[in-house]
């Protein structure tokens, strides 16, 4: 039966190779498919002070100032949303898992958790995006951020953060805390961390 079947296949529109396999030629799938490539958009703005970081939030982008967060919408003709202002965003990292967007901001380098959903209602200007608080401070007095690194080991993600002088490790906890809760912290290193 699968002989019959090749052969059916190699008389129509079927492709036969030397080996004697048959390679089937696209049927059903539209030409117009078959040529399509994917479109880029390129937008040109000219920003007032320089981008410190930038990362995509699903097909759009997140951009981190000097004065604030902004969010660039790549629909349309890539209209840009203030979200923060008066904040400097030195390093960012969305994590859609678990909805929130971790941050190197403000003039002491803390490392900061913002809720998407709280960013989202900013951008549609919702009124529960005024009242309620969207983000929260990650560790206890934790100032001098130099770096952050995401690390998932064995189904947990840890939030690995290099300060001035120490290396301080995080890990999430989901609900009811939803947040990152202190995990390991090593200080009195022999070097200090670097980027």
């Amino acid at each position: 039966m699968l002989n019959g079947a090749t052969e059916g296949v190699r008389q129509s529109n079927g492709l036969e190779l030397a080996s004697g396999a048959t390679v089937n030629s696209l049927i059903g799938a539209p030409i117009s498919s078959i040529d399509e490539k994917p479109e880029v958009k390129v937008f040109k703005k000219k920003y007032s002070s320089e981008i410190l970081c930038a990362c995509f939030w699903g097909v759009n982008i997140l951009l981190g100032f000097e004065n604030g967060l902004y969010f660039l919408d790549r629909s349309d003709d890539g209209k840009l949303y203030s979200l923060i202002t008066r904040r400097r965003f030195a390093q960012m990292t969305v994590i859609e898992g678990q909805n929130i967007l971790v941050t190197i901001s403000g003039k002491k380098s803390r490392v900061r958790v913002y809720y998407l959903t709280w960013l989202r209602g900013k951008i549609l200007k919702s009124e529960q995006s005024e009242t309620k608080n969207g983000w929260m401070n990650v560790g206890e007095n934790l100032q001098n951020a130099v770096h952050f690194k995401i690390v998932k080991y064995d189904k947990i993600k840890f939030l690995v953060i290099a300060l001035r002088e120490t290396v301080e490790i995080f890990a999430w906890a989901p609900r009811p805390y939803h947040k990152f809760m202190f995990f390991k912290c090593f200080s009195g290193l022999k070097y200090r961390p670097l980027m």
